[in-house]
């Protein structure tokens, strides 16, 4: 996020979200430009969701995976590895 605020004015910032991207844009212009505006729109579209989709994806596999290592380090395999490992080096 960039921000910009000259002195005695009120912060302003961008958010990279709100910034058009250029391969949709460019696809948009090539439609209007071939006389095909509606496929463009529908290619524009089609390209939001598609990131939408894959984002929202990621961000649930990140939660699951966060659930399950914390599952995982919260049981009692931790405690038998340094049990053991208290053993073996008692051992020596």
């Amino acid at each position: 996020m960039r921000c910009s605020a000259p002195a005695g004015t009120q912060r302003r910032c961008r958010t990279p979200s709100k910034l058009p991207s250029p391969s949709a844009l460019i696809v948009l212009l090539a439609s209007v430009s071939l006389g095909r505006t509606v496929f463009g729109v529908v290619l524009v579209l089609a390209y939001g969701l598609g990131m939408a989709v894959t984002l929202t994806a990621v961000g649930l596999l990140m939660v699951w995976l966060r659930g399950r290592l914390e599952r995982r380090l919260a049981g009692p395999r931790p405690s038998r590895w340094l049990n053991a490992r208290g053993v073996v080096l008692g051992a020596s």
